[in-house]
């Protein structure tokens, strides 16, 4: 099986619940690059860094929402 991208991981904590255990430190920082390459994101990275692991997911989570809802 296919290991799944930060992006699926993203999407399947935000939709299915976060994981038991906190995130990594490998983990945090996979998502805060992920969340801001978008444009759509209106955090800074130490805002980011900042944040417990559920708003940080949250915000990865609507910056590329938001993202996907431009391209349609």
């Amino acid at each position: 099986m296919a290991t799944k991208t930060i992006g699926e991981r993203i999407e399947d904590w935000k939709l299915y619940g976060m994981p038991e255990s906190p995130l990594d430190e490998q983990e945090r920082e996979a998502v805060i690059e992920f969340a801001i390459g978008f444009e759509e994101c209106n955090h800074s990275r130490e805002a980011l860094q900042a944040m417990p692991d559920e708003d940080l997911v949250g915000a990865a989570y609507w910056a590329m929402a938001d993202y996907a809802r431009g391209q349609m």
